[in-house]
């Protein structure tokens, strides 16, 4: 499969970070000009990768010419990553420091362990959040050690605890919201694996200089992978989760036991997710996976076939073109507006979209965190029907006459949502 990143800037920006020799990105960049070079940025941005980008016009660009104005900006990006990256795993020290003190186990997950272990400079890998794995039992405790440190829980964190199995803390004049997991998987995932067993595989290594655990990097690539492909459909910092991949790979060459990745993706039901990110990365990143990888897990489906199925290579190509996007593809286009609007049931789809505007009265009341038999959820129809009109309305509107740019959006987006049904329904069927 060959030939789907086509986008210019996309190309132009995927060259530069190739391992290409600088002789031959040389004559990609004396083509470039300032609107091609603002159009990567942005890219790079888009996908907080541009510290990477920084990176790699440092090693080449004493045998290319690279407008120094553009290495001016992009270092600037750089160091501001540093900057706020220092901040955040300051902050993280604090709270695994204060867990530590209570004798209570944690596991750092992703980014916070990524940049500085794995990509070994804290500032080539951006970060949204602190991830930290706790054990249930532990979950109560921890959130009392986090509320003493200034943190405040989030409003919606009842509705995150059943669906996502972690909650959400932030501290006023603070960007970076902290995590607190205990389990990695979201519902319905989550029933299909025992989280002792990531336990037992953790190891204890230092983050910032403070002890604590980390996952194995078999549940690490595991992880990532489903939260690139199932979490984040690939949209979203798509290069970035990528890039993280390339790197886990790199940083754990001939360490990394694919027969375990392979064994515990089935047992977690995230063999697809799997799959499809590791597909995904080699297509766009044009790298190689390690001999047999892919054709390990296309084994695994028991088919006999080697290759990748149709059904496969249409969920790769919508996986690139979420990558390609300019923004999340959903931006204003609910899945179910989109399906009503692309299906050939018309009826079905309307029963669903229906469903959808006025979900029975327990639904909203979950959705509200009402108490249970209060008539005044009734009134909360009202606010919902404003509330998607403020979402979604000038979507509808777009749709209704025709625009071409909202129709094929609500065409994507059904794509997106038809690759995230095939991967969940390994764990449901």
């Amino acid at each position: 499969m060959t030939g789907l990143i086509s986008e210019s800037s996309m190309k132009q920006l995927l060259s530069i970070l190739s391992p290409s020799s600088p002789e031959s990105l040389q004559t990609v960049l004396t083509r470039m000009t300032d609107t091609d070079w603002e159009d990567i940025i942005h890219r790079s941005n888009r996908h907080s990768i541009t510290p990477i980008l920084h990176k790699r016009l440092e090693e080449i660009s004493d045998k290319c010419e690279i407008p120094t104005e553009i290495i001016e900006k992009i270092e600037n990006y750089y160091l501001l990553n540093l900057s706020r990256n220092i901040r955040i795993q300051h902050n993280l020290g604090k709270i695994i420091k204060s867990f530590n003190e209570a004798g209570m186990e944690a596991i750092v997950l992703k980014g916070a362990y990524l940049s500085e272990a794995v990509y070994e400079d804290i500032a080539m890998r951006t970060m949204s959040d602190m991830d930290v794995l706790v054990k249930s039992s532990d979950v109560s405790q921890a959130e009392q050690l986090i509320l003493s440190l200034g943190y405040i829980p989030h409003r919606n964190n009842p509705q995150l605890g059943i669906s996502c199995n972690h909650y959400v803390y932030q501290r006023q004049n603070d960007s970076t919201p902290l995590e607190l997991h205990w389990h990695i998987l979201h519902l319905p995932f989550s029933d299909s694996i025992s989280i002792q067993d990531i336990w037992d595989r953790a190891y204890r290594t230092e983050v910032n200089g403070i002890k604590t655990l980390v996952q194995s990097p078999e549940d690490l690539l595991i992880h990532i992978c489903f939260h690139t492909a199932f979490m984040h459909t690939f949209s979203q910092c798509g290069l970035r989760m990528l890039w993280d991949i390339r790197v886990i790979l790199k940083h754990f060459a001939g360490r990394l036991n694919w027969e375990q990745i392979k064994r515990t993706a089935s047992d977690w039901g995230v063999t697809r997710s799997v799959y499809l990110t590791l597909a995904t990365a080699e297509e766009v990143l044009n790298m190689r996976m390690p001999e047999g990888v892919l054709k390990m897990f296309r084994d695994s489906r028991n088919t006999g076939e080697n290759k990748a199925m149709p059904l496969e290579e249409e969920h790769i190509r919508t996986a690139i073109e979420q990558i390609q996007l300019d923004l999340p593809i959903g931006s204003g286009l609910s899945k179910y507006l989109a399906f009503f609007w692309c299906s050939n049931n018309t009826g079905g789809a309307a029963r669903i979209l229906l469903n959808r505007l006025f979900p029975s009265p327990s639904e909203m009341r979950k959705m509200y965190s009402l108490k249970s038999n209060t008539a005044i959820v009734y009134l909360y129809y009202f606010k919902r029907v404003w509330n998607l009109f403020r979402d979604h309305g000038r979507a509808v509107i777009l749709l209704l006459r025709r625009n071409p740019e909202t129709v094929e959006k609500a065409r994507s987006e059904k794509r997106r949502h038809l690759m995230r049904e095939w991967m969940i329904k390994e764990v449901t069927k």
